[in-house]
């Protein structure tokens, strides 16, 4: 590992830092304490826990598999207010081994400050040779927040594999880009997976020119709540991304909603629902019939958003009884679990429709008979 120790020179009346290569300085994981290896341990780092320097910054943070015994990533928590300069989860430049290795952080809660870049997953070259036993690196979060220094770039796989699961907490940074190097093919590899799993909590991106940059083999995937803000109107990149399948909603089983300058003011706003299951077995008796009707008859006239359940006649999961669940009722009457693409004999159906609408009419005629 390379490191660069600030001297000062003068020459004259002036003086100045420059930087010199040394072992010392920065952050270096070693995973040297005990479990759960917390961030603030100094027994976890080379050179101790990585601080603000001077000068506005902070030590760099190198978070990969150096030596013997590194298995475990940092974690924080509450109660940790971290700091770091520029930090690399997952890195190898040929003076670092990953031998294939996972390096994993986990952030659940506390607070971590960059005053740079962040890349998770990195795989430098050195002498335009890569190290081709980079492994990947995953960042996981439940809690806490994350944010990036001006101009912070978070970086998701950099030809070597990176991964962010985001279940809670917040994450702020000035640019995202996942797969870096995505549209060029001289690293070995070239583009690699690099996935974001928005599954809860917040993130925001603050460049209100280009915020998010996706190559090819870049995945966000939205869910759970999870909510992606981007600084200014950002709505052409992101219907882009969900024609490229690069951003999804539920693993691709949902829907992708954005608006801009709707639900927060001057920011596009990017979050998922899950695809509705449209249901007509209101008995759950695992077919679709006339008792199902009769269901759909009791709770007719529930407005949607009204709180209706399966049990109360509500097919399409709007919180409603009305028209359309009767009609997802009709497209399925007659089949069973095994079966729900059955068709009914149209006979039938028409006969069942329209005792079922008289019952309905009668019934609004008078109430007391509902």
């Amino acid at each position: 590992m390379r490191k660069f120790l600030a001297m000062f020179s003068c020459v004259g009346l002036s003086c100045f830092v420059v930087a010199s290569p040394a072992l010392a300085g920065g952050g270096l994981w070693v995973a040297g304490g005990t479990s759960p290896y917390l961030w603030d341990d100094p027994a976890n780092w080379e050179f101790g826990v990585p601080q603000e320097d001077f000068f506005g910054g902070a030590d760099p943070v190198y978070i990969t598999f150096a030596g013997a015994g590194e298995t475990n990533g940092p974690i924080i928590e509450d109660g940790i207010a971290a700091v770091a300069g520029t930090t690399i989860l997952g890195w190898s430049d040929n003076w670092v081994n990953n031998a294939g290795d996972t390096v994993t952080m986990t952030m659940t809660g506390g607070t971590l400050s960059t005053t740079s870049d962040f890349w998770i997953g990195k795989n430098d070259p050195v002498g335009g040779v890569y190290n081709p036993l980079t492994g990947p690196g995953i960042l996981d979060i439940s809690g806490g927040d994350l944010s990036l220094g001006p101009n912070g770039h978070l970086v998701v796989g950099q030809a070597a594999a990176g991964t962010i699961n985001q279940t809670g907490g917040s994450m702020t940074a000035w640019r995202l880009v996942l797969d870096w190097y995505g549209d060029d093919a001289s690293p070995p590899g070239g583009s690699v997976p690099s996935t974001y799993n928005l599954h809860g909590g917040v993130l925001e991106v603050t460049d209100d020119l280009a915020p998010i940059h996706l190559r090819q083999q870049a995945l966000i995937d939205i869910a759970n709540g999870g909510i992606m803000k981007l600084a200014g109107d950002h709505q052409a990149e992101v219907l882009g991304g969900i024609a490229s399948d690069q951003i999804t909603a539920y693993g691709g089983s949902g829907a992708v909603l954005y608006d801009f300058d709707v639900t927060n003011p001057g920011l596009t706003t990017v979050w998922a629902e899950l695809a509705a299951t449209e249901d007509a077995d209101f008995d759950t008796d695992n077919d679709v019939d006339g008792n199902d009707f009769l269901i759909w008859q009791r709770g007719s006239g529930i407005p949607v958003g009204g709180g209706a359940t399966l049990a109360d006649g509500d097919a399409n999961g709007d919180g409603g009884v009305n028209g359309a669940d009767l009609s997802i009722w009709q497209t399925q009457f007659g089949t069973t679990s095994a079966s729900l693409a059955a068709v009914p004999e149209p006979a039938t159906m028409l006969l069942l429709c329209l005792g079922g609408l008289l019952l309905v009419i009668r019934s609004g005629r008078n109430p007391s008979r509902a």
